[in-house]
């Protein structure tokens, strides 16, 4: 399925929709003929289906609007910047709901880190990831912050600090939202952890190996995803 972004919400009804420039190169580059079936995404549930006429305009004849997810957070450790984008795309793929990149101890360390400056980057992969997938909302993604400002907005009621040594995930059915803490290369300080602790965060294993940040981070998202599912 060809699919593109749009800007504006979808509309109920059949409607012409005018793509954006980036949307008809995208188009242009991979060849797409008019007359080719093509799915819109707005990003906040809207995904219409229609048409490619010229000029880049979409013929919807059919939006279907879907509700958003039960909110599953990532707050990850800003480390490599490469492998944070890598995380990114895959977070996107995986229905994660928001990704909130912390400035810790350790992280601010990396001389490859993450920073607010790329965070246009991290959006483009994103989109990129959505159409790809399908999904009908976006993840939001945060500039990176610090640690304990993260901690103390935090409004999630089910809090997971990810621990080798703690408890295992809860099996219960899903929570109406689950934030999870990752930390960067070398893990969380003690006074972060104890920070996190503090914020209500409970130690919980995703494993038996040591994992590197983006890995912890997605096997915490499959875990609160998918668990309760049938």
């Amino acid at each position: 399925m060809i699919r593109a972004l749009v800007e504006q919400p979808l509309a109920a009804g059949p409607q012409r929709i005018q793509l954006t420039a980036d949307e008809r190169h995208h188009l242009r580059v991979r060849r797409v003929e008019p007359g080719t079936a093509v799915e819109l995404l707005d990003g906040m549930g809207g995904v219409g289906r229609g048409v490619l006429a010229a000029d880049g305009v979409v013929e919807v004849g059919q939006v279907v609007s879907h509700q958003p997810l039960d909110p599953v957070v990532l707050m990850v450790g800003a480390g490599d910047k490469d492998r944070f984008a890598w995380l990114v795309e895959k977070a996107v793929e995986l229905g994660v709901t928001e990704i909130v990149p912390l400035d810790t101890e350790r992280s601010l360390q990396v001389a490859g880190r993450l920073r607010g400056n790329h965070l246009e980057k991290l959006l483009r992969r994103a989109d990129e990831a959505l159409k790809q997938c399908g999904g009908a909302w976006r993840t939001v993604i945060r500039p990176p912050v610090p640690i304990r400002d993260a901690l103390s907005s935090c409004a999630a009621r089910e809090r997971w600090l990810a621990d080798p040594a703690g408890r295992r995930p809860p099996s219960d059915p899903r929570p109406p939202s689950v934030a999870i803490v990752v930390g960067p290369e070398g893990g969380l300080t003690d006074a972060e952890r104890r920070a996190a602790e503090a914020a209500e965060f409970v130690s919980t294993a995703l494993g038996t190996r040591t994992m590197r940040f983006e890995t912890a981070a997605l096997a915490a998202a499959v875990i609160a995803r998918t668990r309760g599912l049938p």
